[in-house]
């Protein structure tokens, strides 16, 4: 998927799993490093919803995205807690994806304005 994302011009840190994504996370200030942060929920180490309550327990207002191939509505009542924008079903239709990272990244814009 990186690869992907980087064809659309999209600057991507990509990392091999969940403590390693944390760590890039951490290590250059979420806030202001990554406009949009994107998980996948089954990756070793740490799930992508263990890295999402770790942003928001450290206060990162970063919008994220959680990929889970297991059913959105096991999630759901995890949103508003952790404050998780949206769970996507994989597998996902890339245009559908990409109209969703544009709202997400034109809303987080208009916030900082």
């Amino acid at each position: 998927m990186a690869d992907f994302f980087e064809r659309k011009n999209f600057k991507v840190t990509s990392k091999e799993d969940g403590e390693n994504a944390w760590t890039a996370i951490n290590e250059n200030d979420g806030n202001s490093s990554f406009d949009l942060i994107v998980v996948e929920h089954l990756m070793p180490k740490l799930t992508g919803l263990e890295i999402i309550q770790k942003l928001r327990e450290n206060n990162f207002e970063t919008p994220a995205i959680l990929f889970s191939g297991i059913d959105r509505r096991l999630f759901e009542h995890h949103m508003p807690r952790v404050g998780l924008q949206l769970i996507m079903q994989t597998p996902v239709e890339v245009n559908m994806l990409l109209e969703i990272i544009d709202a997400t990244l034109n809303i987080r814009r208009n916030d900082n304005e």
